[in-house]
């Protein structure tokens, strides 16, 4: 690939590359059914009958977990358990730790501002397991696909 549209691909708006890429999609076959082939599964559902064909259900590939917010593949995640490790609680202060010694929020700000820091991760304590704020998930499972970015696209 030429370095200047590689260049020009990585510098563009995540709203660019989709309106250009749905824009290929509209004028050009080929291209339309590569992208669906690295976009779309197509999956054959049983039929209620023996008279009725088995019909084809087309899905996204990839989604995004409900539970730890990564994008997955739809296939490798119905394949495999434990893709996915996060917490079903939440990040406590843990006031004890050596950071908030001498924290005081109307000189330093609301404790829970340094929720995501990773300099202050140690200085929570998750309330589902008591780990630290570092630690990796408790809940071990397959992806929960976010229904709120699931896409129902249907039948072929």
């Amino acid at each position: 690939m030429d370095h200047a549209l590689e260049d020009a691909i990585q510098s563009a708006t995540e709203a660019r590359v989709k309106s250009v890429l749905l824009k290929i999609c509209q004028e050009s076959s080929a291209c339309r059914d590569a992208v669906s082939k690295e976009l779309l599964l197509v999956t054959a559902t049983t039929a209620g009958t023996q008279d009725e064909k088995s019909k084809k259900r087309v899905r996204q590939a990839y989604e995004t977990c409900a539970h730890c917010e990564e994008e997955y593949r739809v296939v490798e995640n119905d394949l495999l358990d434990g893709l996915c490790q996060y917490h079903p609680g939440s990040r406590d202060c843990d006031w004890d730790h050596d950071k908030f010694a001498d924290f005081e929020p109307w000189r330093d700000g609301d404790p829970e501002d340094f929720e995501d820091d990773p300099d202050f991760a140690d200085a929570f304590k998750w309330d589902c397991c008591g780990g630290n704020g570092a630690a990796d998930g408790c809940v071990v499972t397959k992806h929960q696909p976010d229904e709120t970015k699931r896409i129902k696209l249907g039948r072929v």
